[in-house]
């Protein structure tokens, strides 16, 4: 079957960067997990053009070496340590792309097939640069409260960026029973074929247990853009049948457009 335009996927890919600072856990459970969490974003400007504040749910899978997380109807990650694979699904277009767990170091074989080795080589080159001027800091700090049935510890996050930055408060709680290992992967997942994705990962490890409640500005061409997100049910349950693998019906896609 022939794979369908990339484009639409590619920008549910860099759009998920956020998702780095949703999930870092402390235990270990052998029974299915579902965790439910609340995103807010603040009504904000982009461009001169005004967004409406939005709230979407969104809900992780835990199943032994597997995860998945659901981003409301706009799209899921998932990772499958048992099969070293994640993959990036897109359901507003129906598709779904693969991302080999050992991608980062290989960006070149992510570019399209028609591009040539000298626009691949200046594209790499480009990504590199941009990524390798990211630069994440985790402060923890000896700061602690309830939230909800949860004991959580403060840890301060702050992000630069090329184009922009991100500052976060983020609660977290070693209280709930899953495994980091896991957890640690998928909010990684998105953006683990870039550069210096495991720089940020082994950073982002400093906080201990999975965040309860976190509060972030993201300020892009000096526009900044508020986001809460907290944790409001933890569940013990069997995952619905088909939860680790694409949707039946979705057409595969390659990752990088053009492809």
């Amino acid at each position: 079957m022939k794979a369908v335009p990339a484009r639409p996927l590619a920008a549910l890919v860099l759009g998920s960067t956020a998702l780095l600072f949703c999930a870092l856990a402390v235990g270990g459970a052998q029974a299915d997990m579902m965790l439910t969490q609340i995103s807010q974003t603040d009504a904000h400007q982009i461009r001169g053009q005004s967004v409406p504040a939005s709230t979407d749910t969104v809900t992780t899978w835990i199943s032994g070496d597997n995860a998945r997380m659901d981003m409301g109807a706009k799209g899921s990650i998932l990772y499958l340590g048992d099969q070293q694979m994640v993959y990036i699904i897109d359901h507003q277009k129906r598709t779904y792309s693969e991302l080999p767990l050992d991608a980062e170091g290989s960006f070149g074989d992510l570019m399209p097939e028609d591009m040539s080795a000298e626009e691949a080589a200046q594209m790499e080159q480009m990504m590199s640069s941009m990524m390798g001027s990211i630069k994440l800091t985790v402060t923890p700090t000896d700061q602690t409260k309830q939230i909800r049935d949860w004991n959580a510890r403060r840890y301060d996050v702050e992000m630069t960026m090329p184009m922009g930055s991100l500052q976060s408060v983020t609660w977290a709680s070693d209280e709930i029973p899953v495994d980091p290992h896991i957890l640690a992967a998928l909010s990684s997942a998105a953006s683990a074929w870039l550069p210096g994705a495991n720089e940020r990962l082994e950073e982002m490890e400093k906080i201990e247990g999975y965040p309860v409640y976190s509060k972030s500005t993201t300020t892009m061409m000096g526009t900044p853009v508020v986001r809460t997100e907290e944790l409001v049910a933890v569940a013990e349950k069997p995952a619905p049948q088909g939860t680790f693998s694409p949707p039946t019906g979705y057409e595969k896609t390659d990752l990088m457009p053009g492809r």
